[in-house]
């Protein structure tokens, strides 16, 4: 259903592309962006709860878990344009989920290699 759904806005949002360079009225564009933005609540609200339950298995850390399903959900937002429905919408989300939380674990280690030899050098510097 997510998946359909996805493919749906996919294409609406083809042709709201195509008809914004046609000189289409204020009104329809925005009757337009209404619609992609319902269903775009629809899709978020269908895979919301298992990306957060990715993050939270990469992360293990519920705030981390939280950021992350946040920027993954924004970033699939951002670039559904670059969904082409070769694979299932959950498979393309679940991807992007995962690299956030692997991104956020990368920044969690990186700032604690920093702190670690902060503390060195200050340790060696007594």
């Amino acid at each position: 259903m997510i998946n359909a759904q996805a493919n749906r806005f996919h294409s609406l949002n083809l042709q709201s592309s195509l008809t914004r360079h046609s000189g289409t009225s204020r009104r329809t564009r925005q009757a337009e962006r209404e619609r992609e933005d319902a269903l775009w609540q629809q899709i978020f609200s269908g895979c919301q709860e298992r990306v957060y339950r990715l993050a939270l298995r990469i992360t293990r850390n519920q705030e981390d878990a939280e950021d992350s399903q946040q920027e993954a959900l924004l970033k699939a937002y951002r670039h559904m344009d670059q969904f082409q429905g070769r694979s299932q919408f959950m498979t393309w989300i679940s991807r992007i989920a995962i690299n956030e939380a692997l991104m956020n674990l990368r920044k969690r280690r990186d700032a604690f290699r920093s702190e670690e030899r902060r503390v060195g050098k200050e340790c060696r510097s007594r």
